[in-house]
């Protein structure tokens, strides 16, 4: 097993290459950790170097169609239902929007909507969204105004396309134990999820 400080060398060469393919400026120095930020399809992106346990799924997760479980050796279940992997250094991925107006998460789950754990589950009544993707939050009526039709397929199609992220009130967490040339197109349809949903939030108001 590599030792830490091997680890976070190679995890900072990995932060360091992911921002060169998506064009992003790098910082960071002796006494300050590496970090790059940036605009990607007209979202703001942050990479930060972490030692905290990244989101890696809900329940039973796939990643590019490779069904997996995640015991408790592998990953914890958080409050908000989400799992996370043992602490190691790594990339915490960010793409940020305007406030969705209200405490939401929304993530891909394989659980039935009638099984899934947690408070403040939203169903918007499409049994084919609500079947694959657990939303929570604070304000329903707000959840449901955002999950409008358009936004749903949106949805959809941005984690069939095989990413794992966890969508917040701001941000979007996407999970970032790829390789780079993988993870790249990943963050840069996060980019495009935080400009849609940013947009339509938009045209809600406050």
């Amino acid at each position: 097993m590599a030792s830490g400080s091997n680890s976070k060398r190679a995890a900072t060469g990995r932060l360091k290459q992911l921002a060169r393919e998506l064009g992003l400026t790098t910082s960071g120095g002796l006494f300050r950790q590496p970090s790059a930020a940036g605009t990607v399809d007209g979202s703001n992106v942050t990479l930060e170097l972490t030692q905290d346990r990244q989101a890696i799924g809900e329940g039973r997760v796939y990643m590019h169609g490779v069904p997996g479980y995640f015991g408790d050796q592998f990953g914890l279940r958080a409050t908000d239902g989400v799992q996370r992997g043992e602490a190691q250094w790594g990339t915490a991925v960010r793409t940020t929007h305007d406030s969705l107006g209200c405490d939401i998460t929304i993530v891909p789950s394989n659980e039935a909507p009638e099984e899934r754990a947690g408070d403040r589950i939203v169903l918007t009544g499409d049994d084919a969204f609500d079947s694959a993707i657990k939303v929570q939050a604070t304000d329903a009526n707000r959840a449901l105004a955002l999950l409008d039709e358009e936004i749903r397929a949106t949805l959809v199609a941005f984690y069939e396309a095989g990413s794992w992220a966890v969508i917040k009130d701001d941000e979007i967490q996407l999970a970032s134990a790829l390789p780079v040339r993988a993870l790249a197109p990943h963050v840069r349809n996060a980019a495009k999820m935080s400009r849609v949903l940013g947009a339509r939030s938009a045209e809600l108001g406050a």
